[in-house]
């Protein structure tokens, strides 16, 4: 069974535990800031995250009580209705076992239904394909490309894929995708 906690109200070693997943090579490869974070750069962020409830929202995940990864809405504007979104497994041994399409599911299902937003958005880039199938699969669409955007770690030009979702269509579409995450079998 999944469950979730606010970053902020976990342990400080279950925080630095989150940083060192973010400088996990396999994690960092899929980021838009493929930087080091410090332990400095870290506090600042969960300072930030402190005085932005409401805005910016991390939560951890656990898998039968061990955590294993992170979802996140930033920029949740209510004005407009809409947030950035993002997900990830931080521990290696959580890999291949279906539970990045259930991440993506508990994300869209917190965006839409718990805070009431009616857009999700994200980026992903286009080095990461396994995570736009995972996105494309749990119903996000492309909303546009931009070519040649960032430069990866290796110095080459990669591009930046807009991809969302609207509630209506995650309302009509989630029983099917939590049939694909094997959620409640």
């Amino acid at each position: 069974m999944l469950t979730y906690k606010n970053i902020l109200e976990v342990s400080e070693e279950l925080q630095e535990k989150v940083r060192l997943w973010r400088g996990n090579p396999r994690v960092k490869a899929g980021m838009l800031d493929p930087s080091d974070i410090s332990k400095e750069r870290h506090g600042r962020w969960l300072e930030s995250l402190a005085k932005k409830i409401g805005t910016n929202e991390v939560r951890i995940a656990f898998s039968d009580g061990v955590p294993f990864g992170v979802i996140t809405l930033r920029d949740i504007k209510m004005d407009v209705s809409s947030c950035d979104s993002g997900a990830y497994i931080g521990e290696n041994a959580f890999e291949g076992r279906g539970l990045g399409l259930r991440l993506i599911y508990d994300l869209l299902q917190w965006g839409f239904v718990e805070v009431g937003v009616n857009k999700m958005y994200s980026t992903v880039r286009s080095d990461n394909l396994k995570v736009l199938n995972y996105d494309l699969h749990a119903g996000y669409y492309i909303e546009g490309f931009l070519k040649d955007h960032m430069r990866a770690e290796d110095g080459e030009r990669i591009g930046i894929y807009l991809i969302a979702q609207f509630q209506d269509e995650w309302l009509k579409n989630r029983e099917k995708i939590a049939s694909w995450a094997k959620i409640g079998n």
